[in-house]
């Protein structure tokens, strides 16, 4: 598990929001469907503890890789805060550069 715990603003987030469904899909899947049938929350411990360890991996491996399109992201989305169509390419940009550094759980690919 994670030693540090990762706090996230809201611009952040909704900018790497779909890099953490490409690169910890596997993580995100699992913690979704234990709280979709309502398990107790000790025994998801273990799902919890693996999708914070992915999304903070990620996270920091963006802000290492892809810092600049991430920044460039958060900016547009400020930017066209109704419109963030207009923020498509960047944001695709965004997950092509985490997927070609296999961030998350694509490292094991």
């Amino acid at each position: 598990m994670s030693s540090s715990k990762l706090v996230l603003g809201s611009e952040e987030l909704n900018a790497i929001s779909t890099v953490y469904s490409v690169c910890c899909n596997n993580a995100v899947n699992r913690f979704t469907e234990g709280k979709r049938k309502k398990t107790h929350p000790l025994a998801m411990t273990g799902d919890r503890n693996r999708l914070e360890d992915c999304t903070v991996e990620t996270y920091h491996g963006v802000r290492a890789n892809c810092a600049e399109t991430m920044d460039s992201l958060q900016a547009c989305m400020v930017n066209n805060k109704y419109e963030w169509v207009k923020c498509v390419g960047l944001r695709r940009d965004l997950e092509e550069c985490a997927v070609r550094n296999k961030l998350g759980e694509l490292k094991d690919m």
